[in-house]
């Protein structure tokens, strides 16, 4: 089950979208709270694919309303619903379907490109990192076909994006949650599919004042993170 919360009909109130993966349906929760008070209105359930375990929202059509896109593990597919609504009422257009690569659990946003459209990213079980160009216009979602990197770990089970490395380009961080370690794909290193491991030196996850170790082709560094067990 994922949870993404933005304010679908630009009323000013972030309502919530719920993804179910038991019964492969979206949910889609109007915010009507009052001042002081947690209020939501009955949910809208909109088909899925099977077993969709992530939701993300962004404006991909730049039409300045937040559309959501979601996962489907068992379909091997993304999905993205356009945003329709006006203030006071939440309506989206049915799901759009594109092909992913085997096993895609977790989506990262941002604009890998820099042309200021919102791509999206894909960790896969498989396991593998895909990216999809956004190359959609106002009032219409369009993605080239997505690109597959390779992820030398065992699953890029839960990806972000952020700059790593420094150069003003967002990069690829996702943990793997079978080999207790954190793995980077730099977006310099994506033509030719190097990627960067980050890997704790203790044998615990989350041992405090242990050394992350980066080694790339052409550097190597280390820092320390003085992560808590998790309580």
């Amino acid at each position: 089950m994922g949870v993404a919360l933005a304010d679908l009909d630009l009323d000013g109130k972030p309502d919530a979208v719920v993804t179910n993966q038991t019964s492969g349906t979206v949910s889609f929760f109007r915010n009507i709270s009052p001042m002081g008070n947690t209020l939501f209105g009955p949910k809208t359930d909109m088909e899925a694919g099977t077993w969709p375990p992530e939701s993300r929202s962004q404006t991909f059509d730049r039409d300045g309303k937040p559309d959501i896109v979601i996962a489907n593990s068992n379909s091997n597919t993304v999905s993205i619903y356009r945003n329709t609504s006006a203030p006071g009422s939440i309506a989206v257009i049915p799901k759009q379907d594109f092909s992913a690569a085997p096993l895609p659990t977790s989506i990262a946003l941002g604009d890998i490109d820099g042309d200021e459209n919102i791509d999206i990213v894909v960790g896969n079980d498989y396991p593998s990192v895909s990216v999809f160009r956004n190359n959609s216009t106002p009032g219409s979602v369009s993605l080239a076909a997505r690109v597959d990197y390779p992820f030398t770990g065992n699953s890029a089970h839960r990806i972000a994006l952020g700059d790593v490395n420094g150069d003003a380009r967002p990069d690829i961080v996702s943990a793997d949650q079978y080999q207790n370690a954190v793995v980077g794909l730099p977006q310099s290193e994506f033509s030719r599919h190097h990627q960067c491991f980050f890997v704790r030196s203790e044998s615990q996850l989350w041992r405090r004042n242990h050394t992350l170790q980066c080694r790339c082709g052409r550097s190597r560094w280390r820092r320390q993170d003085r992560s808590r067990r998790a309580q």
